[in-house]
């Protein structure tokens, strides 16, 4: 059976899951429009997601990947109608926006991690 852990900041599909053994990420996503929130839970309790900061773009075709320290979002399609190339990092520790990590060509990727880095 299942327990109600809490609810996410903003209500959303589609989004990148990434993460440590502290914080679960969740970034972007579909909600009538594609949006480009980051927002984060703690793991070793219950509550509702907080929010983390900004992807440098919208997009609902984004994933993710972590080590303990850093989480790589790749932040979206690479052809219209979701045009981007954008990989952004984030320290999972802290919070804030993204910072440019590097260029991904693909539409739709998938992400893997493990302790030493992670794969798209």
């Amino acid at each position: 059976n299942t327990t109600d852990f809490g609810n996410l900041y903003n209500r959303f599909d589609g989004a990148s899951g990434s993460g440590n053994a502290t914080r679960g990420i969740f970034a972007q996503g579909y909600y009538g429009s594609s949006i480009n929130v980051i927002q984060y839970i703690t793991i070793a309790s219950t509550g509702n997601a907080t929010e983390f900061g900004a992807c440098s773009n919208s997009s609902r075709l984004s994933s993710g990947s972590s080590n303990a320290t850093r989480s790589v979002i790749n932040e979206g399609a690479a052809s219209s109608p979701y045009a981007s190339n954008t990989m952004g990092y984030i320290t999972i520790g802290t919070t804030g926006n993204t910072s440019d990590f590097g260029d991904l060509r693909c539409y739709v990727s998938g992400g893997a991690s493990s302790v030493h880095g992670g794969l798209s």
